[in-house]
C-alpha cells in the first residue's frame, strides 16, 4: 500500500473513533443507557400529572371517537392500543405533548446517531399512541416491523410504578427493563420479542405512550397510503 493510501486509511478509522467518542460523551451528557447493545434508556424530567390529565382525556375521547363495537378488552387488549393506528397523539395541541415529542425525538437522535455512526441515517417519522390497563391487564408477546424495515419503536412511562416491568427475548437473551415513571425506552424494531407485565395496581391504570419510528421511503413502500398522514417528521 502507497503511503498516500495509507495515511487515508488511517486518517479515517482515526476520525470514525473520534466520532465514536464524542457520540458516547453525548449519550452520556443525555443521560441514555444502553442494555446489550439494543436497548436504550433516558430518564427525562417531564410534568407526569399535566401528562396523566392528558392521558384520560384522550382515552376517553378515543374511546367515544374510533371504537366501533363497545366490548370489554380485559386481557392482553385495550381499546388504545386496537386502536393504534386509528390517530396520533402527537398529533392533538394537549398539555404536555409538545415536551413530550421534543424528549423523544432528541432521546432518538441521540440513540441513531450511535446505532448508524459509519453510514448516514434516513427521514424519519413517528406514530405515537396511547397504552391505559387497568387491573389484570398486560401486553403481550409482540414485534413490531422486521429487522430490514429499518424502523424504532419506544414508549414512555407514564404512570407505571411501583411494580412493574418490559421483557425482551432477542435470540437466546432475555432481558427485564424496570419501568420508572419518566422513563424513554427505545430499541430497534425486528431485533427482538416484548411483553409488559401484568398490571396490579386496584385504583389506578397503568400508562405508557407508545410509538413507531420508520423510515419515510419505507412508508411510502408499504402502500398504506390511508394512515400516512397520521405520521409526522421526527
Amino acid at each position: 500500500m502507497h503511503f498516500k493510501q495509507w495515511f487515508s486509511t488511517a486518517f479515517f478509522h482515526l476520525n470514525i473513533f473520534a466520532l465514536q467518542q464524542i457520540i458516547k460523551y453525548n449519550i452520556r451528557m443525555n443521560n441514555i443507557n444502553l442494555y446489550s447493545d439494543f436497548i436504550y434508556t433516558r430518564k427525562v424530567d417531564l410534568d407526569l400529572e399535566e401528562l396523566r390529565t392528558t392521558s384520560h382525556f384522550m382515552y376517553q375521547f378515543i374511546k367515544d371517537n374510533f371504537q366501533e363495537n363497545k366490548d370489554d378488552f380485559d386481557g392482553q387488549k385495550t381499546v388504545t392500543e386496537l386502536l393504534y393506528n386509528k390517530y396520533n397523539l402527537l398529533l392533538y395541541p394537549l398539555p404536555g405533548l409538545h415536551k413530550l415529542y421534543s424528549a423523544i425525538k432528541e432521546t432518538f437522535h441521540s440513540c441513531i446517531q450511535h446505532k448508524y455512526i459509519e453510514e448516514p441515517y434516513q427521514d424519519y417519522y413517528i406514530q405515537c399512541w396511547l397504552n391505559l390497563y387497568n387491573k389484570g391487564q398486560f401486553i403481550d408477546w409482540h414485534t413490531h416491523g422486521t429487522k430490514d424495515f429499518d424502523s424504532w419503536h419506544g414508549f414512555y412511562c407514564l404512570d407505571v410504578e411501583p411494580n412493574s416491568s418490559t421483557t425482551y427475548r432477542v435470540n437466546d437473551l432475555q432481558l427485564e427493563v424496570k419501568s420508572e415513571n419518566n422513563l424513554i425506552v427505545l430499541s430497534k424494531s425486528g431485533e427482538d420479542l416484548h411483553r409488559s407485565s401484568e398490571w396490579h395496581e386496584e385504583n389506578r391504570p397503568r400508562i405508557t405512550i407508545a410509538f413507531d419510528i420508520v423510515p419515510a421511503i419505507k412508508l411510502m413502500e408499504s402502500g398504506n397510503y390511508q394512515n400516512l398522514n397520521h405520521w409526522i417528521p421526527i
